[in-house]
């Protein structure tokens, strides 16, 4: 269930629908590492940073991988400095994290000038 939330939610562009897939298989298993994981990069893809680090930090309670719980360390930490930084909201300007071509910064407070 968890791999066909990833792929609904990559190749159909579908948050709402990967969302629920993931938090049905955590119906079934509480234990799912991998939904956990899932939900935490989805969230961190489409900037619902709170969210993020909720799920990570829900996989850090399920996980006894070592390695899964060091990288849900770093995206937890990363996804709250983002958090800090860019507002909760995080701005959607900033796509493909390139600068205003005008101003050169990202994101630019001068104009509020969409980046894509």
């Amino acid at each position: 269930m968890v791999n066909k939330a990833t792929a609904v939610f990559h190749w159909k562009r579908d948050t709402a629908g990967a969302e629920t897939l993931c938090k049905e298989a955590l119906e079934i298993d509480p234990l799912c590492d991998g939904a956990y994981a899932a939900l935490g990069q989805m969230y961190l893809q489409v900037h619902d940073y709170e969210k993020a680090i909720t799920a990570f930090r829900q996989l850090l309670d399920v996980s006894t991988n070592m390695g899964q719980i060091a990288l849900a360390l770093y995206h937890s930490y990363v996804s709250q400095s983002q958090s800090i930084y860019f507002g909760a909201d995080a701005c959607a300007t900033i796509v493909n994290r390139s600068a205003c071509q005008s101003h050169e910064e990202l994101p630019c407070t001068r104009c509020s000038a969409e980046v894509r």
